[in-house]
């Protein structure tokens, strides 16, 4: 990673740790149901200045409670259409995740590992709470 690109990481995760996006973290529905989270904009191409804002766009599951609770199911204990359409469009999302994201063919796994530790030594030292990476 290049100084630029680790200077816009760092932008980001501030940003993303603001007030201002607190309802990634607050939201009943986001939380900790998100499962994947990129940049859209001018961040995702490179392109950003000061004055831009940040794009974020994002997947996530439902409640456990909205998939347990019944919500999908009908008399018969069988799902309804609007399962089908929430499993449509967590596919949708992801063939469009899979087309607009950029991904090695071969993961750095020393990155990821320290990455890893990174988080876990927050953790320990009581920096990170549950759902707050």
């Amino acid at each position: 990673m290049s100084i630029g690109e680790n200077v816009m990481l760092e932008e980001v995760k501030r940003k993303i740790n603001s007030l201002e996006y607190d309802f990634l973290k607050t939201n009943e529905h986001l939380g900790k149901n998100i499962i994947l989270l990129g940049l859209g904009g001018s961040y995702a191409y490179g392109t950003n200045t000061p004055e831009s804002d940040l794009d974020i766009r994002g997947i996530a599951l439902n409640t456990k409670r909205e998939i347990l609770d019944g919500k999908y199911l009908d008399k018969n204990n069988q799902p309804i259409p609007e399962f089908y359409g929430m499993v449509d469009e967590f596919e949708k999302k992801l063939n469009y995740a899979a087309k607009n994201t950029e991904l090695p063919d071969k993961p750095d796994y020393k990155r990821i590992d320290e990455f890893i530790a990174s988080v876990n030594e927050r953790v320990i030292r009581g920096e990170l709470n549950n759902g707050d990476v």
